[in-house]
């Protein structure tokens, strides 16, 4: 019982120690509060002593700015007041003179201010003159920033995948063999000066007596052995075989005698698009109407036939006596089914697509939709688009869906709106051609072809020449 209440005594000092450590751990806690609170209120009232201290510089600040304004203020009144006296001299001296009264003082004084006068007069049209002299070299300089970007338009390399081929011998094509020679005499045809040279062919104006009107031969040599005599000819030939429209050039005949192949068609006396540009500088909206819709019009029908052509650019786009649109040159055209992709690198780098130059496997129609927004800007301006030079800042400035134009030229809103959402860098946002057709600079442009030829000395001395 003894040892019980010994344990029961133990017990209880225990808790009792319990309680005193835990009353000692309160007291630590509410000590350490105070003082935490205490340094927290020495910084709120050091920041209040910095903010007092700050504000007093502000409003000295304040003071001062407002001294130098009421300092300004007086200084300007006190000029106001000089100006009034002066002109209140200025007017006594006018009285005085209108009274005889004039001393020499101030005639000396007036002399003063008609030099004065005629020095400013004199400074003024010194400056005048210098301003004029700038006007005329800042356009001057832009003539010049104009004329790099007109060198631009230059007859465009079409792109081929054997970049190092020589271009055609002109001796060559015309040494015929024997067995060419003689197909073209039974036709009556008579060479004339070379129209064009390629890669792979030339092409010769002449005369056939069998057509009885002068006519366009391209030669081609197929004795270099490349993808485009072994792939793209056979394709071109049976492709100008079929193709019947009145913007696509008329192919009479080809002539397959080894080691050449003469494709006959029709000659077209107003040269090319290129041509017609570098001529008049750039073409006329209303004009450009004519010849664009008819473009749209022979890529519709291009399209209903399963043919991308791959190279639409100025150079391919002839003009006959009348100025009718006229696609030639079916070297990269191919048989193309509705949705499927290519993958040829091919066409001219100036009116080369965004996806084309990525290398990406691309709709060849969509490709060609770019390349006629191309052609229209070209018309339209005289000057190419993009700057081909370096491909890689071109491509850049595709994709950022950018189109500048001379700020010298008068182009309406709607065919930069056209040529805008043609040159999309997105090939499925590009308008399709029932879309340009309906747009509003092509809406009141019906589709027709001229029959009235151009008369001028170009023309003429064309269909003279025999």
């Amino acid at each position: 019982m003894i040892r019980n209440e010994k344990n029961e005594g133990e017990a209880e000092i225990k808790e009792d120690n319990k309680e005193a450590i835990k009353k000692d751990k309160k007291v630590k806690d509410i000590k350490k509060y105070d003082k935490k609170s205490r340094v927290e209120e020495d910084k709120k009232e050091e920041k209040a002593k910095q903010n007092k201290e700050e504000g007093n510089l502000e409003k000295n600040e304040s003071d001062k700015k407002l001294k130098r304004e009421e300092k300004d203020e007086k200084m300007k009144m006190d000029g106001r007041n000089k100006v009034e006296l002066k002109s209140g001299k200025n007017n006594e001296t006018r009285k005085d003179k209108r009274n005889g009264k004039v001393d020499k003082n101030i005639k000396n004084d007036r002399t003063l201010n008609i030099q004065g006068a005629e020095s400013v007069k004199r400074d003024g049209k010194e400056k005048r003159n210098q301003i004029v002299e700038r006007v005329k070299e800042d356009e001057k300089n832009e003539e010049v920033r104009m004329d790099e970007r007109a060198k631009l338009l230059i007859r465009t390399k079409t792109m081929k995948d054997n970049k190092n081929v020589d271009m055609v011998d002109d001796k060559i094509i015309g040494i015929l063999t024997p067995e060419m020679a003689n197909e073209m005499k039974i036709r009556g045809v008579i060479f004339y000066e070379n129209l064009g040279k390629g890669t792979f062919s030339i092409v010769k104006r002449g005369w056939c007596n069998v057509l009885a009107k002068m006519v366009a031969i391209k030669i081609i040599d197929i004795r270099k052995d490349s993808r485009y005599t072994r792939k793209c000819l056979p394709r071109e030939i049976e492709l100008v075989r079929k193709l019947k429209h009145d913007n696509i050039i008329k192919v009479y005949e080809v002539i397959e005698k080894n080691p050449y192949v003469c494709i006959i068609q029709d000659f077209t006396t107003r040269g090319d698009l290129l041509q017609k540009i570098r001529r008049e500088s750039k073409v006329d909206e209303n004009e450009g109407k004519i010849h664009f819709r008819q473009l749209i019009e022979a890529m519709k029908y291009l399209k209903s036939m399963e043919v991308v052509h791959r190279d639409i650019k100025c150079e391919n786009i002839l003009l006959d006596s009348c100025e009718n649109v006229k696609i030639t040159d079916f070297g990269f055209a191919r048989l193309l089914k509705i949705g499927e992709k290519s993958k040829t690198f091919c066409g001219s780098r100036a009116y080369l697509a965004p996806e084309i130059i990525r290398a990406q496997p691309y709709d060849g129609y969509l490709s060609d939709i770019w390349s006629a927004g191309i052609v229209l800007y070209v018309m339209i301006t005289g000057m190419m688009p993009y700057d081909d030079r370096n491909v890689q800042k071109m491509l850049e400035r595709q994709l950022q869906h950018r189109i500048a134009y001379p700020q010298a030229a008068k182009i309406s809103m709607d065919v930069k709106r056209l040529i805008f959402d043609i040159l999309h860098p997105i090939p499925h946002k590009r308008l399709t051609i029932d879309q340009m057709i309906s747009s509003k600079w092509l809406a009141d442009v019906k589709y027709h072809i001229l029959d009235q030829p151009v008369n001028d000395s170009l023309t003429s001395d064309s269909d003279n020449i025999m």
